[in-house]
């Protein structure tokens, strides 16, 4: 269990890395002279645009190689951040973050269905709350350490993590099969990357700008293709787009985020505009959405009766209801009453999110190991899309209307998805790769 535990730090460290950064944007923007904007969007692009490419490096150089050398770029960027003399700096050094995250996020995830064999379900379970724990706790972490340290302080903290953490890696988790059949595809590699990082950049974009990221980021996942067709050993082989356990579980991984992730940011500037809650009231009120995610986590292959696909219509169907109760429940209540029932409804969110997440998770790990890393990557590459994009539409919805049709737009979402994954599907059992080797090798073995 050991090992399990060490992965899902790394994801923690991950979540932590973009959630403590929140509330020290403030200072860093009075320390730095400069807008907070690219210190966010920069971690986020790097870290949803290289996922692809590290998931697939992992599955051909060996996980635990690439998830150290996630950790030792991660730490090190942490540093040069906190050190950061000037705005340009510290943007640079987040982009070297999130790019060190890329790395080590579905790779550690790879060891974590390895390691876990027939608990599969319960090791996702374990990973999704943890994170959820992350999301919950970084904003109040940063506040603190922000305001007790200074704000290079919530960087600067990583450096030790990293260190302890990487050392767990290294002595504890066992190394993974790796599969060097094939040639690396560069150009797939380049190309999808590209795409991922435009478009995760146009989320956040308006105007002139929003239209050109679009039109860019078509023509890269146009070329993206033509390059996959011509390859002798794509990136993405053509059996992942036919597998319909994968294209599911990175959908509802999309979905999920997209429902959730535009949501809650809807409550937040509902609890302060609407109910007139002081920032860290509203803070406080969104914590029932994270703790509600680790219990929904927990209780989801019981639920679910071990079946991944049943999980995800259960999360889906809580979700819907749960954002539609939001529209609809808030629409004239105020003061306590309207805090209440904004706690309650964004709880009946988080665990429909913590049992939905469960189950794509599980789903899309499962069978062959030599494309563990790949799948992996897929599903963090669509919630990571889906937090991105969700996020950006349903604030310019609020910005325009009020709370309401945001909170209709992501019922909306959370519908669709439903009705995406309607259909029963089975788990595929775990198949072996198509290149022997030995499932679990000692600690010094491989990498």
């Amino acid at each position: 269990m050991l090992p399990v535990v060490i992965l899902c730090v790394a994801e923690l460290v991950n979540v932590l890395g973009v959630t403590v950064v929140v509330p020290a944007l403030p200072a860093i923007e009075r320390g730095l002279d400069t807008s907070g904007e690219l210190v966010v969007t920069g971690y986020a692009a790097t870290f949803g645009g290289l996922l692809i490419l590290a998931g697939r490096l992992g599955d051909r150089l060996g996980h635990r190689r690439l998830l150290l050398a996630g950790l030792t770029v991660f730490g090190t960027a942490s540093a040069a951040a906190g050190l950061a003399p000037s705005a340009e700096w510290l943007v640079a050094a987040r982009c070297l973050q999130g790019a060190g995250a890329a790395a080590m996020i579905p790779n550690a995830l790879s060891l974590l269905v390895a390691h876990a064999g027939d608990r599969h379900g319960r090791a996702v379970a374990l990973w999704t709350a943890v994170g959820a724990v992350g999301g919950g706790s970084g904003f109040f972490v940063g506040g603190v350490l922000t305001d007790v340290a200074g704000w290079r302080w919530i960087l600067l903290v990583n450096v030790p993590v990293t260190v302890v953490l990487a050392a767990g890696v290294a002595t504890v988790v066992r190394p993974a099969p790796r599969h060097d059949g094939g040639g690396l595809d560069v150009a797939g590699g380049v190309t999808v990357t590209a795409a991922l990082v435009v478009l995760v950049l146009t989320a956040s974009a308006s105007g002139p700008a929003a239209v050109a990221g679009v039109a860019a980021t078509g023509l890269l996942l146009a070329a993206f293709v033509v390059v996959e067709r011509r390859a002798e050993d794509p990136i993405l082989p053509p059996r992942t787009w036919s597998d319909r356990r994968l294209s599911s579980a990175s959908a509802v991984a999309l979905v999920n985020n997209a429902a959730t992730g535009s949501a809650v940011v809807v409550g937040a500037g509902f609890a302060q505009r609407e109910l007139a809650l002081t920032p860290s009231a509203a803070g406080l009120v969104l914590l029932s959405f994270n703790a509600a995610v680790i219990a929904g986590s927990a209780l989801a292959p019981r639920l679910s009766g071990g079946r991944p696909d049943r999980a995800m219509r259960i999360g889906l169907a809580v979700m819907a209801a749960a954002a539609l109760a939001l529209a609809t429940g808030t629409a004239t209540v105020t003061g306590t009453t309207g805090t209440g029932a904004l706690a309650a409804g964004l709880a009946l969110l988080g665990a429909g999110l913590g049992v939905s997440a469960v189950g794509s998770t599980t789903l899309g790990t499962a069978g062959r190991e030599d494309r563990r890393g790949t799948s992996s990557a897929l599903i963090n590459t669509g919630a990571q899309v889906g937090t991105a994009v969700g996020v950006a539409v349903v604030l310019g919805l609020a910005g325009t209307d009020g709370h309401r049709p945001g909170w209709l737009l992501a019922a909306a979402i959370a519908v669709a998805g439903l009705a995406a994954v309607i259909r029963p599907i089975r788990p595929e059992p775990p198949q072996p790769a198509t290149s022997p080797a030995t499932p679990y090798q000692r600690a010094g073995d491989a990498a």
